[in-house]
C-alpha cells in the first residue's frame, strides 16, 4: 500500500490538477503566490498531456553519440577538476590514502555489503529504490504530488532512508576505485546501477520525484560526471547515461523548485543543483544557460538570507549546516570554473560557514550533533562517518587559503584530502600544503548564530546560545538553548542525542526535540519552548544577556532565556560555563518570586555511549575503561542515572547513560557541578 490515506486518481484532468495545486499556494505573499500559481499551471498541464514522458524522451534524444563525444572532448566544465583522477592517484602513489582502502570500500559497495540510514542493504534482490528495507514497505508507484509523508502507520517506515539512498552518493567509491584500477569493473558497476535506477523510476513518477531529491540526486550525478571524465580510460557509454539523466533531472527541478514563503535548505538546494547542472551542460544543452543564470541569482539571494553573518545556517542543525555548505561550495567551485563566479560576499558567507564548522569540531574530530541530523552529505569520498566533516573542510582550507581551518581539518594527524583532490585538483592539493601551520585553538562568540565554540589543548566546548532555529520557527532546531557538548582528554563526555527518524515516527522526533533530551536545564517538566507542530517551536525562549569572555585562564560563556518566565510563577534561567584547563565548571541562576512556591529544576546530562556511570555522594564518577572523571554538584541536589539513547545519526539509536541532577527550590537559587579529571588520592 502507499504511504498515506488519499490516494487520488491518476487520470486528473487539467482544471482539477490545477485547482489542486493552487490549493498549495494560499496563505503566500503576492510575490510568491504568482510564482508557484504559474509553477502549478505548468506542472497540471505537463501532468495531464504525459508532458513529463515527452521531457524524457527530447531530453534522451539530444545525447546523440556525436554530442557525447563533443562532451568528453571539450573543456572541463563543472564541480570536478579536470585531473581529479590522477590527482587522487598521486595521492595513493605518495602513500597519503592506501590503495587497498578505497579498493576494498568500492567492492563492498559493487557487492551491496554497506550501510545506508544505519541498516545494511538487502545483498540480493532489486535494488530498494522505493521500498524502506528495514521495515519491508514499498511505495506504489504514483506522482510524485500524490505521496503523503506524513499519514499514520503501524510501522515506523520512513522515507528518508530510501531518500538517502537515491541520492546515489554511494557510486562516488566505485568511481574513485577506477581513478587508481583502470583495468577493473568500476565503471561497468556504475552504469549497471544507474540504468537500473532510470529504468526503475521513471520520470515523476515515484517516491523519489520530490524535487529536494532530484537536486541532490542532480549534484551527485553532476559529481559522477565529471569524475568519470577526468578517468585516464573514459567510458563514452557511462558518461552518455549521466548526461541524460543529468539533463532530465535539471529539466524536471527547473519546473519544480521548491519556491515558497519559507525557503530554507530545500530552496537551496534546488539553486545549488540548478547552478552545478547548468555550470556542466553549458555549451553542451542549450537550456543549461537558463539553469545556471536561474542557480547563480537565487544563490546570491539565499545565502545571505540561510546563513547568518557570522557563518552559522539559520536551521540551527549541525548536520543540515554541512549539506548546506557542502552544495554552496560545490556552486562556487562549478560557477567559477563556468566563468559566473558569485559574488565576494556570497563568498565570504560560505567562508564563514565553513570556519562555524571547523570551529564546532569535537577534540576528538566529529562535528557536535546539535538539531536534526538525518545523515545527508554530498561528498562521500572518504570513508569517514557523515559527522566528520573534516574532508569538505580540507577543501574549503585550501579554496579560501584558511590556515585556521587547515589546523582543525588535519587534527589528530588526518589528511582527508579525496574530496580536495576530485574538486580542486593538484592546485589545490599544492595550495593545502603551501597553507601554514596555524593554532587549532578556538575561542569564538557567533552573536547572530546564537553560537559559542571553544577548543583548549584536547578540550572542547560548544553551546547553543541562540533561538530554536528557522528564524524562530523552529525547523530542524531542537529545544536546545543553554544545552551543550563537552571534551575533555580528547574525549566525548556529554553529547547531544541528536535525532533518528525523520517522519516514521512523529511521537519520537519530539521526544529527541525536547527540553529533556538536550544538556540543559528543565523547569516543572516543562519545555523551554512549546512545540506548535511538526518542525515547529514556538519562539518564546528569546537569549539574552550572551557574552564569552576570558577569566583567570578559562573561557567564561554566559547567557540566559526567557522560556519560563510563561510560566505561572515565572522564572528566569541564566547559565555560566566556565572551560579550564580539562575541566568545567557549570553554574545555573534562577531567578523567580519566593512567596509563590516552589519548582523541581532537573539538569540533564547525556553521556557518550563510552561512558559508565558510578553515583557517589553529591555527584558520579565517569569512566570511558580507561580515564576517570568525577561530576561534583551542590549539596542541595540529588544525582540519578539510568539508560537512554543516543543518535550519531539517521537510523542509529545507541544506548548511553543519562545523569539527571534533581533540586526542589522556592525562590532563587545558584546551582552548580564542576566535571574534571579525578585527582588520585
Amino acid at each position: 500500500m502507499s504511504e498515506g490515506s488519499g490516494r487520488r486518481p491518476s487520470g486528473r484532468s487539467y482544471t482539477s490538477t490545477l485547482l489542486a495545486g493552487l490549493r498549495r499556494v494560499t496563505g503566500s505573499d503576492l510575490g510568491v503566490t504568482w510564482v508557484r500559481a504559474l509553477q502549478e499551471a505548468r506542472i497540471a498541464w505537463l501532468r495531464s498531456t504525459n508532458g513529463w514522458e515527452r521531457l524524457a524522451r527530447s531530453t534522451a534524444r539530444w545525447w546523440i553519440p556525436s554530442r557525447v563525444s563533443e562532451f568528453i572532448d571539450g573543456p572541463a566544465r563543472g564541480p570536478v577538476a579536470a585531473d581529479g583522477a590522477s590527482a587522487v592517484a598521486a595521492l595513493v602513489a605518495r602513500g597519503d590514502i592506501p590503495a587497498e582502502e578505497l579498493l576494498d570500500r568500492a567492492r563492498r559497495i559493487r557487492e551491496r555489503d554497506f550501510s545506508v540510514s544505519g541498516r545494511p542493504l538487502p545483498p540480493a534482490g532489486p535494488w530498494p529504490w522505493s521500498t524502506d528495507w528495514r521495515h519491508g514497505h514499498t511505495w506504489e508507484r504514483l506522482h510524485f504530488r500524490e505521496y503523503d509523508h506524513y499519514g499514520p502507520r503501524e510501522e515506523p517506515y520512513d522515507v528518508r532512508a530510501v531518500w538517502e539512498l537515491t541520492r546515489l552518493w554511494f557510486l562516488q567509491p566505485l568511481l574513485q576505485a577506477a581513478a587508481i584500477d583502470s583495468a577493473g569493473p568500476w565503471d561497468r558497476a556504475t552504469l549497471e546501477i544507474l540504468e537500473d535506477f532510470e529504468g526503475s523510476n521513471p520520470v515523476g513518477h515515484t517516491i523519489n520525484w520530490h524535487p529536494m531529491e532530484v537536486a541532490m540526486r542532480s549534484v551527485s550525478l553532476a559529481l559522477l560526471l565529471g569524475m568519470a571524465r577526468s578517468l585516464p580510460q573514459r567510458s563514452e557509454p557511462l558518461i552518455a547515461a549521466l548526461l541524460r539523466m543529468l539533463t532530465l533531472h535539471a529539466a524536471f527541478l527547473y519546473r519544480t523548485v521548491e519556491y515558497g514563503n519559507i525557503r530554507h535548505n530545500h530552496f537551496m538546494a534546488n539553486a545549488a543543483a540548478l547552478a552545478v547542472a547548468g555550470a556542466t551542460l553549458q555549451g553542451s544543452y542549450p537550456p543549461a544557460r537558463r539553469w545556471l543564470a536561474y542557480g547563480a541569482a537565487h544563490l546570491e539571494r539565499e545565502i545571505p538570507a540561510q546563513v547568518l553573518p557570522d557563518g552559522v545556517g539559520f536551521e540551527k542543525s549541525t548536520s543540515y549546516h554541512r549539506m548546506v555548505t557542502e552544495l554552496q561550495l560545490l556552486a562556487i567551485i562549478a560557477l567559477e570554473r563556468a566563468g559566473a563566479p558569485l559574488t565576494a560576499m556570497a563568498r565570504e558567507r560560505v567562508h564563514r560557514a565553513a570556519r562555524f564548522s571547523a570551529h564546532t569540531t569535537r577534540a576528538d574530530g566529529l562535528s557536535v550533533n546539535f538539531g536534526d541530523n538525518d545523515g545527508a552529505r554530498v561528498f562521500a569520498f572518504d570513508s569517514l562517518e557523515q559527522r566528520d566533516h573534516r574532508p569538505y573542510l580540507a577543501a574549503a582550507a585550501s579554496l579560501f587559503a584558511d590556515a585556521g581551518v587547515k589546523a582543525i581539518a588535519s587534527g589528530n594527524g588526518a589528511r582527508p584530502l579525496l574530496t580536495t583532490a576530485w574538486l580542486l585538483g593538484a592546485e589545490g592539493l599544492a595550495k593545502w600544503e603551501a597553507l601554514p601551520g596555524a593554532s587549532a585553538e578556538v575561542s569564538e562568540l557567533y552573536p547572530e548564530g546564537g553560537m559559542v565554540a571553544l577548543r583548549q589543548g584536547s578540550a572542547s566546548l560548544a553551546v547553543d546560545v541562540g533561538e530554536v532555529g528557522l528564524r524562530g520557527r523552529g525547523g530542524h532546531g531542537h529545544n536546545d538553548l543553554l544545552s551543550y557538548e563537552l571534551c575533555l582528554e580528547g574525549r566525548p563526555l556529554i553529547v547531544d542525542p541528536g535525532s533518528p527518524v525523520y517522519t516514521g515516527d512523529i511521537a519520537r522526533l519530539d521526544l529527541y526535540r525536547s527540553t529533556a533530551y538536550h544538556n540543559g536545564l528543565q523547569v516543572d517538566g516543562e519545555e523551554i519552548a512549546p512545540f506548535t507542530g511538526l518542525w515547529r517551536i514556538a519562539d518564546t525562549a528569546r537569549p539574552e544577556g550572551v557574552s564569552l569572555t576570558a577569566e583567570a585562564g578559562e573561557h567564561v560563556a554566559r547567557a540566559g532565556h526567557t522560556g519560563y518566565l510563561r510560566l505561572a510563577d515565572p522564572v528566569l534561567h541564566t547559565r555560566e560555563l566556565r572551560l579550564g584547563a580539562g575541566s568545567l565548571q557549570v553554574v545555573d541562576i534562577l531567578e523567580c518570586d519566593d512567596e509563590r512556591g516552589s519548582h523541581r529544576v532537573e539538569r540533564h546530562l547525556h553521556l557518550a555511549p563510552e561512558i559508565e556511570v558510578e553515583i557517589i555522594p553529591h555527584g558520579a564518577r565517569l569512566t570511558d575503561g580507561e580515564r576517570v572523571w568525577s561530576l561534583r554538584h551542590d549539596e542541595q541536589s540529588d544525582c540519578a542515572a539510568y539508560m537512554g539513547t543516543v543518535s550519531p545519526s539517521f537510523g542509529e539509536e545507541i544506548p548511553a547513560a543519562v545523569l539527571t541532577i534533581s533540586t526542589l527550590i522556592s525562590g532563587g537559587a545558584r546551582l552548580h557541578y564542576r566535571i574534571e579529571p579525578e585527582r588520585e588520592s
